[in-house]
């Protein structure tokens, strides 16, 4: 099963590792929004993103700032290696 930590770990890999890709493209965003979901919930221990931190919408905001993460962390690669993305 896919999960945002394991997203996150390829691109790490990408960063740290000598490799022969020159590009990274996020497929789905969807998809990405899922494991992003699936991992406040796991953060929160809770079944729903509305559920998180007890609602009123701080589990769409904990969501937001892990995506702002994961593109922080693709803007590095350009920036480590030769690389779009």
């Amino acid at each position: 099963v896919p999960t945002l930590g394991a997203f996150k770990s390829v691109l790490q890999e990408l960063v740290e590792t000598n490799h022969g890709y020159l590009t990274v493209a996020i497929d789905s965003v969807e998809a990405l929004e899922g494991l992003i979901s699936d991992a406040v919930c796991i953060e929160g221990k809770v079944k729903s993103i509305e559920d998180f931190g007890g609602g009123y919408g701080k589990g769409y905001v904990r969501s937001r700032e892990l995506m702002r993460d994961i593109f922080s962390d693709t803007l590095i690669l350009p920036q480590t290696k030769p690389m779009t993305a």
